[in-house]
């Protein structure tokens, strides 16, 4: 760590030699009134010589230097503690051992910022981890944080069921660090990465479609809640890292920092939100609602998609310009309160400034021609902006108009999104939720967010009524997979018994998980109906599939559906059978094209899993005959191995890691854990793995 330091004399010498040069001392006349002083600055600057140099450099030279170090190293922490202190920052030094209110045992410190630190501690009462918000021992600070405890005990008093996806405020004290001053710190519980921390992790590629679903869902919750009229709290930073996931192997998000928050009609700050996400209404200088988050959203859920920001302004100057270059221009009356001095720099006067000075000159020289200066002045007011984000409409004479007419709505939404392309770049063409039916209702959905007049901005409520969240359009993934399911079921009453439940695992993934997820579910719907096709094909096929799922004639599915069934299925129509399958394999493709690559078995990943199979005990005819999912897998393990019940649960969270994993790489990986389980039970050890979460890592290799 670099330092200037400068010892107090030789400071107090520049100091007088600068009086000397430009201050009052130079104006020594000679008669002596100054002359005691510039003495003393004589006789001060130059200074002492040391007494026997010689032995000191040569007899004493160890001496010499280690007074030299000694001094040196104090000014040096002199130096440091006087820049840090005024601060009042918490400093945190790895190794260090300290226990924070009789309980909280300090492990790192995983976030910091302008308010102070955030360390990662063991809560000592109850065996958890927690993240305790450490605020700065400065005044400004401990009464913002002393707001923000306020607020987050209100939000937590009413939300009663705990569905807000607001970070939940545990406790809070005051942590009195000597020397520095009192802190404010806050507990909270421990969530994962933050969002922006996920785009790092899939190198700015977005999440899919399905994904940002969800995260809408779940932030509209969240604003739905926070707008509810006994709340009414903006939270005035919606930004990705702000936005953190609940467990690394699920989707489930909560909002966190509210440092900065305040309640609707107590706004306490003009200047808010991280620059890429402001509102226009925050830009322009006008008073601002809860709507001003609901701009906020649509940024950052494009952001999510697309992997970089929507509006990528370096000043509040080129942030107004990149907003008008999809939205165009803002309406007269917003533009107004923006500071003259700013305004000049993007907005000039328009066709309609005379026509509005001339009607208020009519207007205040004469009170006879009420009817004729209220026309005129009603035709200088634009209209309400459409729901596309326009700011006025082009029939009406606009007062101030942008100086850079040619960027202005020189982009659009649809080349930003990819609507008719396959996503940005075409990453995801031919995906399972990446429609161009389902882009439409995505750019239907940021349009309404992204609307100048903050009333007629898109609302949290209606924003969870919107189609593109319920899936409730035309070609949307869960009307695709339940209509490929009436389907199989009306073709045959048989078939539909041993499809149904897989049917249904298809929708509620749709609905509920990730596309891989889907896609799974439409695998196994598509080998056990493939199963129930052979079975009407002959009865030696019937007698294996029994043996598949539980041994014997009878035999078990692994969803508990009874097969005992099984001659009464054989008895049926080949051709109706035949017709389910078909059924079955188109919900099944169109499902698993999210992942085509990664969720089908390559012939050398088969082999090798046949090998490890057949190495710890499982006949080579019994393996052979299995399609290798995990139902058959599990049979195996279960009647010919030794392996226990903890190890068939390790198996099979390595195998679901090797499923869901969409990246070539990582399910290469996945594979070799599985195998490597497999062997490593041969030999009597087990080992953990920790999967990630599939709906985290969907993104297509670049």
């Amino acid at each position: 760590m670099s330092f200037v330091y400068v010892s107090e004399r030789e400071r107090w010498r520049s100091t007088m030699l600068l009086m000397w040069k430009y201050g009052p001392l130079r104006s020594d006349d000679g008669s002596g009134r100054n002359g005691p002083i510039i003495k003393l600055i004589s006789e001060y600057a130059a200074p002492p010589w040391p007494t026997q140099p010689l032995r000191k450099l040569t007899v004493n030279l160890i001496t010499t230097y280690t007074g030299i170090n000694t001094h040196y190293y104090a000014a040096k922490q002199k130096w440091m503690n006087s820049q840090q202190a005024p601060n009042g920052n918490f400093r945190w030094i790895d190794g260090q051992n300290l226990v924070l209110n009789g309980r909280y045992d300090l492990k790192q410190q995983i976030g910091h910022g302008a308010f102070g630190v955030v360390m990662k501690a063991l809560d000592l009462q109850t065996g958890e981890h927690v993240a305790i918000k450490i605020i700065k021992a400065r005044r400004a600070y401990s009464q913002q944080a002393r707001r923000e405890i306020q607020l987050l005990q209100n939000l937590r008093a009413n939300d009663a069921d705990g569905t807000s996806n607001v970070v939940e405020l545990r406790a809070h004290f005051v942590y009195n660090n000597a020397g520095v001053g009192n802190h404010e710190c806050l507990v909270f519980e421990m969530l994962s990465s933050n969002l922006y921390t996920l785009l790092e992790q899939v190198q700015f590629h977005g999440f899919s479609l399905p994904l940002v679903r969800k995260f809408a869902e779940s932030l509209l919750n969240s604003l739905k809640f926070l707008a509810r009229p006994d709340v009414r709290v903006i939270h005035t930073d919606i930004k990705p890292e702000n936005i953190c996931i609940r467990n690394p192997r699920r989707s489930a998000i909560k909002l966190i920092d509210f440092g900065s928050s305040c309640t609707e009609g107590q706004q306490m700050f003009s200047y808010i939100q991280s620059r890429y996400y402001r509102s226009p209404e925050v830009l322009l200088g006008n008073g601002y609602t809860v709507a001003i988050d609901m701009w906020s959203l649509a940024c950052v859920l494009v952001e999510m998609h697309v992997g970089y920001p929507l509006f990528s302004g370096d000043n509040q100057i080129d942030q107004i310009r990149k907003i008008m270059q999809i939205c165009g221009p803002p309406p007269d009356d917003m533009i107004d309160s923006l500071a003259e001095e700013k305004r000049a720099q993007v907005f000039g006067p328009g066709p309609g400034a005379a026509a509005s000075s001339s009607s208020t000159s009519t207007s205040t020289s004469t009170s006879t021609s009420t009817s004729t200066s209220t026309s005129t002045s009603t035709s200088a007011v634009p209209p309400p902006p459409s729901p596309a984000g326009a700011g006025a409409s082009s029939n009406a004479p606009r007062r101030w108009v942008p100086l850079d007419r040619d960027s202005v709505s020189s982009r659009t939404l649809d080349s930003v999104l990819g609507v008719n392309s396959g996503g940005p770049h075409s990453r995801w063409a031919n995906e399972v939720g990446h429609t161009p039916q389902a882009y439409a209702q995505f750019q239907d959905l940021i349009s309404k967010m992204l609307v100048y007049d903050p009333p007629s901005r898109l609302t949290p409520a209606a924003g969870l009524t919107h189609p593109f969240i319920t899936q409730d359009y035309e070609g949307s993934p869960a009307q695709v997979m339940a209509a490929s399911s009436s389907s199989a079921t009306s073709s045959s009453s048989s078939s539909s018994n041993s499809s149904s439940s897989a049917s249904t695992r298809v929708a509620d993934a749709m609905d509920t998980n990730s596309a891989n997820d889907a896609a799974a579910a439409a695998s196994s719907l598509s080998s056990e109906t493939k199963s129930a096709a052979a079975v009407a094909d002959n009865s030696s096929s019937s007698t294996r599939s029994g043996r598949r799922f539980g041994g014997g004639g009878g035999g078990r599915r692994a969803d508990g559906a009874d097969m005992s069934d099984t001659g009464d299925a054989a008895g049926s129509s080949s051709a109706q059978a035949a017709n389910a399958a078909n059924a079955a394999n188109t919900a099944a493709s169109a499902a698993s094209a999210a992942a085509a690559a990664g969720q089908q078995m390559s012939q050398q990943q088969r082999q090798e899993l046949s090998v490890a199979l057949h190495d710890i005990g499982c006949p080579e005819g019994e393996v052979l005959n299995n399609p290798l999912d995990w139902e058959s897998i599990s049979y195996l393990l279960e009647h010919f191995t030794a392996m226990d019940e903890s190890s068939r649960l390790e198996a099979r969270r390595r195998y679901e890691a090797f499923i869901n994993q969409p990246l070539r790489a990582r399910q290469k990986k996945a594979m070799q854990h599985l195998i490597d389980l497999l062997r490593n039970t041969q030999a009597g050890a087990t080992t953990q793995m920790e999967v990630e979460a599939p709906e985290l890592a969907s993104t297509p290799i670049p």
